[in-house]
């Protein structure tokens, strides 16, 4: 009986594992052990899969299209290529080293390229498919040939059988197998790539979405499209392995066949325990940080947005409160997120990007806004001729495609009696927005003016500018603002107001002293060397944006808080009413 148990266990390891696994998660999510708002359990991804399945059918189709047409090319160049190579070995000599450099080019550096090269539609992202997948097929047809039957082709050579007849009958059977097995990699390297690709440039398929969904702070979704992509990978991989037994006959007789059918369960069930550790190591395990240890963590590089925290560093204002700060730059787009897990009591987010956060139940309060009023607005080139919203009519737009963005865009334009359906929308994936308008990727754009209205000036790229807040008084939201962890803010506010006034203090010096407030930042922020001129006229423009009174920095007015959030309820850009809550405190800040 023991060693039956034994052989149970042994045989189904994999399933008991997985099985477990998924258990002791979703046992977690539902105690309340893993934060609900960030991290769904296991049942809510799949009832997420289902409800969600026509979303994420029209998304997987783009997806499947652009992965499958970039896979067929791939492998018909693969062959070419690799048969070219064969027949001539100097061109073999020549190419592979060329094939062997597109691989050490990461992915995410080379999409971005190929979408300013090739437009936004499928083109960039096939290309892509086909780079990624070309060098494992070609590598395995190559390995094929070299371990071809050399006795065959010595008596087919007897016989008087020219290259193509060996090539043939000889090397292209025998290089099958080899062939199969660099297709099942490149088949999961055509979905991960085609994902990547629609991450960095494109408006439909399950990377966009992905995006989107994080976005929208809808975590369940997003894990539904993390399943979704690694069940279909797994899949096409599986189909793969089952054509190369019909393929490749001679290499399976009756019991290997057995044998085959047994090594394929083992395989789904191994690739699914991988799926599920996979998922569970993407879960970021709050940690509680030392009481006068303070981790701050910044919304983008470091920028005339931040002075004030790193001149309240230099001078020594942290130290004088009695705490330890670590100014951090962010990962990309989870600030808001890490301080809500407690893995940093500060950081930077926005008025408007915190609403859906908030209305998911991120844990935290905004403690203190960087700027007085909204300096955001949509930037435009000269030669557009844009100059007020309804001018946008005609003109191409570069999008981060957030239904908030576009709902303030369509605001204004309806507030002028203009026709927001006439913009034409583009992904703005530029490194930044005044990159996209001199390259003509893009004719508008949104922005805050005190960097990339100034880079612009400093650039000597002309443009023209003009605030959300001057059409439509709602939209002088707060943006930028600092953040703090609720649960931090309970435990620790004396603490707590010892940081926010010593980051006050900072602010209020750098109004006093901009240009050694500049140089502060220059000292924090290397990349930025050579450019002072530009930072400091960042810097003498975001002074007077800071406050009109230096003693009042940093205090939100209830009204203007609630104005905002007020008319995202009723335009439908949040299920929540997020006026019937308390989000922002002035009472760290002090008199």
């Amino acid at each position: 009986m023991k060693i039956k148990l034994q052989n149970i266990a042994t045989k189904y390891a994999s399933w008991i594992l997985g099985l477990g696994l998924l258990l002791l998660w979703e046992v977690a999510a539902r105690v309340g052990w893993l934060p609900e708002f960030i991290i769904p359990a296991p049942s809510d991804v799949l009832i997420a899969l289902w409800q969600d399945r026509e979303n994420l059918w029209m998304n997987s189709r783009v997806t499947l299209i652009q992965a499958f047409i970039g896979l067929a090319i791939g492998i018909f160049l693969a062959f070419f290529l690799a048969i070219i190579m064969d027949v001539i070995p100097w061109l073999n000599r020549a190419l592979y080293p060329m094939l062997v450099v597109t691989q050490t080019i990461p992915t995410v550096a080379i999409a971005p390229i190929l979408v300013l090269w090739l437009g936004y539609d499928m083109t960039p992202k096939i290309v892509l498919v086909i780079l990624t997948t070309l060098f494992p097929i070609i590598i395995s047809i190559l390995n094929g040939f070299a371990n071809a039957d050399k006795d065959a082709i010595q008596l087919l050579k007897l016989m008087g059988a020219n290259r193509w007849q060996i090539l043939r009958h000889v090397k292209l059977p025998s290089s099958m197998s080899f062939f199969l097995s660099g297709l099942k990699v490149s088949v999961s390297y055509a979905f991960v790539s085609s994902v990547v690709a629609e991450w960095l440039g494109g408006f439909e398929g399950l990377g966009v979405y992905m995006i989107q969904t994080k976005r929208a702070f809808a975590y369940d979704k997003m894990f539904a499209v993390i399943v979704l992509i690694s069940l279909l990978s797994l899949f096409f991989m599986g189909v793969v392995s089952y054509i190369e037994k019909y393929l490749t006959p001679w290499r399976f007789n009756q019991k290997r066949k057995s044998e085959e059918k047994n090594n394929m369960m083992n395989y789904f069930k191994k690739m699914l325990v991988a799926l599920i550790i996979s998922m569970s190591v993407l879960i970021p395990m709050s940690a509680s940080a030392q009481a006068s240890q303070i981790e701050f963590i910044l919304d983008w590089v470091p920028n005339t947005n931040h002075t004030g925290l790193y001149v309240a560093l230099e001078k020594g204002y942290f130290e004088e409160a009695g705490v330890e700060v670590t100014i951090r730059r962010p990962p990309e787009g989870s600030t808001t997120e890490l301080v809500g897990l407690g893995q940093a009591q500060f950081g930077i987010s926005f008025q408007d990007s915190l609403a859906t956060r908030l209305a998911g139940g991120l844990p935290v309060t905004a403690v203190a806004t960087i700027i007085e009023h909204n300096t955001s607005g949509i930037i435009a080139r000269e030669d557009s001729q844009i100059t007020k919203p309804v001018e946008m009519e005609g003109h191409t737009y570069g999008t981060w495609n957030d239904p908030i963005e576009l709902g303030m865009l369509e605001h204004i334009i309806n507030n002028e009696g203009g026709d927001y359906s006439q913009i034409e929308l583009v992904p703005n994936q530029a490194d930044n927005s005044i990159v996209g308008l001199a390259n003509s990727m893009f004719e508008s754009a949104w922005v805050y003016y005190a960097w990339d209205g100034i880079m612009a000036e400093s650039q000597g790229v002309p443009t023209n500018f003009f605030y959300f807040r001057d059409y439509a008084e709602e939209l002088d939201f707060y943006s930028p603002i600092i953040i703090a962890n609720n649960d931090y803010l309970a435990n620790s506010p004396e603490e707590a107001t010892q940081v926010v006034q010593a980051i006050k203090r900072g602010y209020q010096y750098a109004i006093e002293n901009p240009e050694e407030a500049t140089d502060i930042l220059l000292k924090h922020a290397p990349e930025l060397e050579g450019q002072r001129d530009f930072v400091l006229a960042s810097q003498e423009w975001i002074n007077d944006a800071y406050t009109n009174k230096p003693e009042q920095w940093g205090y939100i007015d209830e009204e203007r808080w609630n104005a905002f959030y007020t008319w995202l309820y009723e335009s439908n850009l949040t299920e929540v009413d997020l006026t019937e809550g308390t989000y922002f405190t002035n009472e760290f800040l002090g008199e």
